[in-house]
């Protein structure tokens, strides 16, 4: 399934998608009460102090809790972020980056959307930011790759070269 789409996913198990959202808010109350067990891969935590320390201004946006991607950063010294942002909508990401760059009066062509499934992917597209995927994540790197990303990082080690 890592290499569908999250509604090719939904077809393919005959789970009515009118549920979809039900399951979900189920699904971060679940991860909630195992978050303290939740690791990042390793290296993550090195390449986002990195990219702070050299100035870059790191931000959060998620379809998972605000109170659960909060208490994963906490519980793994991970303070690198400005924000953290979490959507209703998984299929809300790209709203969010519009409006983020809007209020921030950002360059787009400064900013870059990292995720690891090609829901991510079209969230920067759509807001019209450079969208990077990562091959370490969700979503096949070959799943990725058909939907034209600006670059696929294969390891932890290429973030810092962004």
């Amino acid at each position: 399934m890592r290499s569908m789409s999250v509604i090719d996913c939904v077809r393919y198990m005959h789970f009515p998608l009118m549920r979809l959202p039900f399951v979900m808010s189920m699904a971060k109350k679940e991860f909630n009460k195992m978050i303290a067990g939740v690791k990042p891969f390793d290296g993550i935590r090195e390449s986002l102090v990195s990219l702070k320390e050299k100035g870059y201004k790191l931000f959060v946006l998620s379809s998972n809790s605000k109170e659960n991607i909060e208490t994963f950063l906490k519980n793994n010294d991970m303070d690198v972020f400005e924000e953290v942002h979490s959507v209703t909508n998984i299929f809300g990401k790209g709203s969010l980056i519009k409006k983020l760059v809007t209020v921030n009066h950002w360059d787009k062509n400064n900013v870059i959307y990292v995720g690891d499934e090609v829901r991510d992917i079209h969230a920067g597209q759509k807001a019209g930011v450079k969208s990077v995927a990562v091959t370490w994540g969700y979503n096949t790197e070959e799943f990725l790759k058909k939907e034209n990303p600006d670059v696929v990082l294969r390891n932890i080690s290429e973030i810092s070269s962004l």
